[in-house]
């Protein structure tokens, strides 16, 4: 998240901001599996 990213949220933001970070986490772990996959490892 970028930072300050919360503070500039409303009052009232009842997100679970750890599992949205998490849930962010493992999509981007998916694609970087998907991409060295279908890339033959290369960057």
């Amino acid at each position: 998240m970028m930072p300050r990213g919360r503070e500039l949220m409303p009052k009232g933001d009842y997100r679970d901001w750890a599992e949205i970070e998490e849930w962010g986490g493992s999509i981007s772990s998916q694609l970087r599996k998907v991409e060295a996959a279908t890339s033959g490892g290369k960057s």
